[in-house]
Parts: structure tokens; sequence; C-alpha cells
């Protein structure tokens, strides 16, 4: 068992070794024993932490009343003492909205460096991970490009677009490359026959604007 050090004096366990690390956040009125089959399993595979809210268990104890901004910055002593640099928050009960907000101010931290920084942080630990692109950036993609999803359709009045192709190709079926889509009113005459309308009707709706 370990204590931080800050103001007040909060107790956690440490148990094994990995990243991203399990951070246990016990519920109101009890300590992080409620974690200890948790912790013996998840500690197997990977770094895991379970702490004691201050005034609980084995933390230091505490004089009136506090709340969640307390709660925070017991978390927050935790993950510096203990030197974490990825955590996810495992939290029972009331603790819950412990871990909502320490997700909102580890997205501030997030913040600050380009997101190329933290693909390589990831990328180093072995995390899996994605990145999130706008439309612009989706076909510079490596692993776009090269499995060659980025087509062109040509269209008779407008401007080319750029769909992707299927995403999934069989040997012996080939996707085919798709139509482009029609122009304005390319397809009325075909439609409206249908249900009776012969070239005159068409012609008058036309010159009404219907068509």
């Amino acid at each position: 068992m370990k204590h931080t050090k800050s103001t007040s004096s909060i107790a956690f366990d440490d148990q094994s070794r990995g990243e991203p690390s399990l951070l246990c956040l016990p519920g109101w009125c009890v300590d992080k024993t409620s974690f200890r089959y948790l912790v013996e399993a998840g500690s197997r595979n990977r770094r895991t932490l379970a702490m004691d809210w201050r005034g609980h268990g084995e933390s230091a104890p505490e004089q009136g009343d506090f709340g969640e901004s307390a709660l925070i910055e017991d978390v927050l002593s935790v993950i510096e003492e203990s030197g974490v640099q990825k955590v996810v928050p495992v939290a029972l009960a009331h603790a819950g909205w412990v871990a909502i907000e320490l997700r909102r101010r580890l997205a501030e931290l997030f913040k600050q460096k380009p997101r190329a920084y933290w693909m390589e942080q990831l990328e180093a630990n072995d995390v899996p991970y994605t990145p999130v692109y706008n439309l612009a950036e989706v076909f510079q993609d490596p692993q776009i490009q090269h499995m060659g999803l980025e087509i062109q359709t040509d269209r008779k009045t407008s401007r080319s677009s750029k769909p992707s192709s299927s995403l999934v190709e069989y040997s012996d079926d080939k996707s085919q490359h798709p139509t482009p889509p029609p122009e304005l009113g390319e397809h009325n005459s075909e439609f409206l026959k249908s249900p009776g309308y012969d070239e005159k009707a068409m012609a008058e709706l036309k010159e009404k604007g219907v068509i």
C-alpha cells in the first residue's frame, strides 16, 4: 500500500505493470477492498490501482464535509503519485460522477498537444487506437490509399464526386464501380410515365415549374 503526498494523504494499492492502467474508484462509504477480486484478476494483465477516498479506509481522516471537487483532487493525486500515463477509470456507484469529471479534465490535457503526438504515445505503448478524420483527411490516410478506396465518378453537368469503394471485396466477386448520382430531374420521364403522364402532361408540369 502507498500514500500520496498531497494535503489529504490518500491510500492506494498499486499492482503489476502495463498501460493503460485500471484505476478503481470505490463507492461512497466503502473502501478499496470492494475491488479486491477485480484487482486480483486485472493485475494479471495490466497495472491496476485501487484507492481509498479521503476519510475512508486507510486514507487520512477528514474533518468536515467534502464534495466532488475534493474527490477529483484525490484521484489526480493518486495519478500523479503513481506516475501512470494512461488510466481507465473503473467506478462503483457515485464514483461514476467522479469518473465523468475526470474524463472532462483529462480531455483538456489532450488538447494541449496535437493529435500526432498522442498517436505516437499510443503506438509506443501498444495501445489500439484510430484517429478521427475530417472529410479532407480521409483519403490521405496511407491505409486508405493502399486499399485503393478512393474512386471518382464523373457526372454529365455537375462536378465529379469521390465516394469510397466497398470496404469488402471478394476474390471471385469484384465490387462494381458505382454509378454517379443522377442529375436533377434526369429520371423524371421514366418515373412519370408509370402513373400515366404523357409527354404533353410532363411538358405542362415542367412549364409550371413542378418538375
